[in-house]
């Protein structure tokens, strides 16, 4: 699985859309994400962070 990891904030994000490079920017801060590929992703907390950002399960919280 590919992740991408913001060298700015720290902000992880998983998943095939890293390979597009419409993907390949950190929403929170607009820097360019460091892609790598084998990492596994982590569960977002179900605390109704997903329901308002619907990108959270793509996020690794730091």
């Amino acid at each position: 699985m590919l992740q991408g990891t913001c060298p700015d904030c720290g902000t992880r994000y998983y998943g095939w859309a890293l390979r597009e490079p419409e993907h390949q920017t950190c929403g929170k801060c607009g820097a360019r994400l460091v892609i790598a590929e084998g990492s596994v992703p982590h569960k977002v907390p179900s605390n109704g962070n997903s329901e308002r950002d619907p990108w959270a399960f793509l996020k690794d919280t730091v």
